[in-house]
Order: C-alpha cells, then sequence, then structure tokens
C-alpha cells in the first residue's frame, strides 16, 4: 500500500461517515440544510477519491477519457431509447 491508496481509502472512510451523519441531521427541519450540505460534500469526495484511483491505477486511457467526456454511449440519448408501453401507464379513475 503506497501513500495514494492510504488517502483514497481515508477519503472513501470519511465520505460514508459523512453520508451516515447526513442522514441522522436530515431528520430534523431544523439541521436539514446541513445535512443536505454534508451529504453533498461527501458525495464530491467520494467522486474524487474515485479519480483519484482511477488516475492513479491508470486504468483508463486517453481514449476512455474522450469517450466520457463526449456522453458516454449512444444509448444515453433520448431518441435511441424505446418508448414506454401505452399500458404501463396508471390510469386513474375521477367520478
Amino acid at each position: 500500500m503506497n501513500s495514494v491508496t492510504i488517502a483514497v481509502d481515508l477519503a472513501y472512510l470519511a465520505a460514508a461517515a459523512g453520508f451516515v451523519v447526513a442522514l441522522h441531521l436530515m431528520n430534523s427541519p431544523a439541521t436539514a440544510r446541513k445535512g443536505s450540505r454534508l451529504s453533498w460534500l461527501g458525495m464530491i469526495v467520494a467522486v474524487a477519491a474515485a479519480l483519484t484511483s482511477i488516475i492513479h491505477d491508470a486504468t483508463i486511457t486517453t481514449t476512455g477519457w474522450v469517450v466520457l467526456s463526449v456522453g458516454g454511449s449512444p444509448a444515453r440519448h433520448p431518441g435511441s431509447l424505446p418508448a414506454q408501453p401505452r399500458h404501463a401507464l396508471p390510469r386513474f379513475r375521477t367520478r
């Protein structure tokens, strides 16, 4: 284990602890905003740790970065998604 791996593991631990504390803070309306901010910060820390790990381990190539920056796969575009069947929509009765 090198120092980057230890730092990434500690960042994951801090992010997880932040999420747990944020959920606790969101139980009260008086502290819900603090909980929301803490969960947002925890998510930023977790994403930064994941990107640091990927970059440090060199598990993604330049081509991968280009594909990710363009938008991923063609399935993400709305035109290529299948239409929702009509019968799957909920029906509400009004009297």
